[in-house]
């Protein structure tokens, strides 16, 4: 948070897997405020976090998740820090790619391809929010 960043001058911000480590819901409003005053005017923000709602039994597994959040809270801060939520997605990604199958580019990208397997396998949201 103490990191020195221009005002008004990106256009897009990207946030993968970090709200869950953060304290408190105070910390997330903060954070995006922040993302909000570093954004210029249309600029989107995209945030994929584990959907708590659909992977509750391993959330917790992770010894530094403080706060459980679904695609609902987050798109609710966003708009709380002054975002316009755009694009909700519940289940966007598996809760992790660590499993029977050895990474694998051309398997991820058939995955992304294939909507349809998103709600079997997703886990993780991805909400886009625009300012």
């Amino acid at each position: 948070m103490d990191a020195e960043l221009p005002q008004s001058h990106f256009d897009g911000v990207f946030v993968s897997n970090f709200l869950e480590h953060l304290f408190t819901q105070e910390d997330i409003f903060e954070f995006l405020e922040r993302m909000n005053q570093v954004m210029l005017p249309g600029g989107r923000i995209a945030i994929m976090g584990p959907n708590y709602r659909y992977c509750s039994k391993q959330y917790w597994d992770m010894a530094d998740h403080y706060i459980a959040l679904t695609h609902t809270a987050i798109a609710e801060h966003l708009y709380t820090a002054g975002f316009e939520p755009e694009r909700i997605i519940p289940r966007y990604l598996p809760y992790s790619f660590r499993g029977v199958l050895p990474p694998s580019p051309t398997l991820t990208r058939f995955y992304l391809k294939t909507v349809p397997a998103w709600k079997l396998l997703g886990k993780q949201f991805l909400v886009i929010g625009r300012k």
